[in-house]
């Protein structure tokens, strides 16, 4: 059982989703920065916030050992 397991499917879904969106923008925004600034520690901090992310994205996703059904298809036919 994990700590989302509460949450209805739609939030179940959407929270990866989101999650895997704000990844992808920072790490648009730390090429931005990097390629852009003459001071690349400035882009230190969106490496802080994609290295703590993407674990957490893995961990949201795992899916729940009780449940036998993907936990990550909206209504999907069996």
């Amino acid at each position: 059982m994990s700590a989302f397991s509460s949450l209805s499917e739609f939030w179940q879904t959407m929270l990866p989703f989101i999650m895997l969106v704000e990844i992808v923008l920072e790490i648009g925004l730390f090429m931005y920065q990097l390629l852009r600034s003459n001071k690349p520690v400035r882009s230190l901090l969106s490496l802080a916030v994609m290295a703590v992310m993407i674990p957490l994205l893995f961990s949201v996703s795992q899916a729940d050992p009780d449940n036998i059904g993907d936990a990550f298809l909206l209504d999907a036919p069996c």
